[in-house]
């Protein structure tokens, strides 16, 4: 006879998901919409501004763990996040966590660069374009000297600028958008020809990885690829 514990206030949702206080429309395939998901997620809004990146202190930081606590008391197996670039925090969270946290695919881009090997680049388009060099982001992501990459910054979009930075536009065109970040993707690797696996930081633009698939012929590597990776480890197939 199996038995079966309780405690939690809910049952059955494998995944957590911390998400930024956005305004802007979240299409299917962005982290925050649950369409874009094979299984049934659990969302906690972390309350912190769309920019909170610009300047990083103390206070959110607490901000961001008392939001991923309230997932783990829920009873989450595991947490992704919503904004790349709370990779920063991934050391520390995952300290103060009994659960694993997943903050960004960054985490991903060591592991990329050995499947591709040196001779080939990782393409990474984010949305802090030349950002991504300040603070600790790369190296919390384990990203160093012996990883080859590049970096393209949709903040050259203006689609993205108008309708999520800035929130100008309160409805997106999402054929105008999906052309611009391609287009910053074919940029890359004309100009980096050696460039071999696409990274996207950034939760807006994985609606357009088959896109950029199709338009580069690259693989592509984003943050839902990686939750449904981190879930088939919670909840693996019988066979």
């Amino acid at each position: 006879m199996s038995t079966v514990k309780g405690g939690n206030t809910f049952a059955g949702v494998p995944i957590g998901v911390l998400v930024l206080n956005a305004k802007y429309p979240l299409i299917p395939g962005n982290v925050a919409n649950a369409k874009s998901y094979q299984f049934p997620v659990c969302f906690q809004v972390v309350d912190l501004p769309t920019r909170w990146w610009f300047e990083l202190n103390e206070e959110k930081y607490q901000i961001f763990i008392q939001a991923a606590k309230k997932l783990e008391n829920k009873g989450v197996k595991a947490i992704i996040c919503g904004c790349g670039l709370f990779v920063t925090w991934q050391e520390r969270a995952a300290e103060d966590l009994s659960i694993p946290i997943f903050t960004s695919p960054l985490l991903l881009v060591p592991m990329i660069s050995k499947m591709i090997g040196t001779k080939q680049k990782v393409g990474i388009l984010t949305a802090a374009g030349k950002r991504l060099y300040e603070g600790n982001f790369l190296t919390a992501s384990g990203i160093d000297s012996n990883v080859s990459f590049v970096i393209g910054g949709i903040d050259t979009c203006s689609e993205f600028l108008d309708v999520i930075r800035y929130q100008k536009k309160p409805e997106m065109n999402v054929t105008l958008f999906e052309k611009q970040v391609v287009t910053v993707a074919e940029t890359m690797l004309k100009e980096n020809p050696d460039i071999g696996v696409f990274l996207l930081e950034c939760s807006d633009i994985p609606p357009f990885s088959n896109a950029i698939v199709a338009a580069t012929g690259k693989p592509v590597f984003d943050f839902i690829s990686a939750a449904h990776m981190i879930y088939a480890s919670l909840e693996p197939p019988t066979y």
